[in-house]
């Protein structure tokens, strides 16, 4: 993950980007209210579902994740 806004966008970064298409840039946000809410979400899904459960393989960590994302956007609710 970035969080320098210029990174992503010089040119040698880009060219390197397009010559190894499997690595992709994650530019995190940089004002601290949302620095605090994606370390929030990530606090949760540790506590949750992570630690509840063993992952054995990369594809049922993503599995985990991609259950407990869904989950949160299909509620209005809090997921703490």
């Amino acid at each position: 993950m970035l969080d320098i806004y210029r990174t992503p966008k010089h040119p040698e970064t880009v060219a390197w980007l397009a010559r190894h298409r499997r690595f992709h840039l994650h530019v995190t946000p940089s004002s601290p209210s949302s620095i605090n809410q994606v370390e929030t979400w990530f606090s949760i899904l540790h506590r949750k579902p992570i630690r509840a459960g063993v992952c054995r393989s990369v594809g049922s960590l993503n599995d985990v994740v991609h259950r407990f994302r869904d989950a949160g956007n299909d509620t209005k609710h809090k997921l703490v």
